[in-house]
């Protein structure tokens, strides 16, 4: 009888596509302060459950107002991003996993006083890994129309993306 071997295969389990929902979105039109609450909608439960706010705005008199923390459903969320243009004007990321509930607080505390402001809260179930989009340009501060950039996405990938504009009033 004669040595043999075979070999061990470890079945590969095929990736699931990433399941993004838009949320919703709240904006404070000259609405001031240093700290707001938003009670929103996650959706069904799931134990892979993430949730993505952006917020974004402009701060109040003074430049260098910017988020200082976040909280999504009672959990402290991971900041992804963050840039600010002409230093009164930010756009932050947040991520969270939130696995249980079906509505929740998003609670955001910024450095100063903010004046137009807001957040936009996306849902991700089956997020395998997370990776920055390298080859965009991020933030703008810009009057050019249109404004465009763009982003490659892998196989059953997904983008979110933050926008904040205020158009100029005289």
């Amino acid at each position: 009888m004669g040595l043999f071997s075979t070999p061990f295969v470890t079945p590969i389990k095929p990736v699931t596509p990433v399941d993004l929902s838009y949320l919703t979105s709240v904006y404070r039109l000259n609405q001031q302060g240093t700290s707001f609450t938003d009670n929103i909608t996650f959706g069904t439960a799931d134990t892979d459950r993430k949730i993505v706010v952006s917020t974004f705005g402009q701060g109040y008199a003074v430049a260098g107002a910017v988020p200082t923390s976040c909280t999504i459903g009672g959990v402290t969320a991971t900041l992804l991003r963050s840039g600010t243009a002409a230093g009164y004007w930010f756009n932050y990321v947040y991520i969270a996993s939130v696995p249980t509930g079906t509505t929740g607080n998003v609670v955001i505390n910024y450095s100063q006083n903010l004046w137009n402001h807001g957040i936009a809260a996306h849902r991700l179930i089956s997020l395998n890994s997370l990776a920055y989009a390298t080859d965009g340009t991020g933030i703008y501060n810009s009057t050019a129309t249109p404004q465009t950039d763009s982003v490659s996405v892998p196989d059953g990938g997904a983008v979110v993306c933050s926008v904040f504009a205020q158009r100029n009033i005289t």
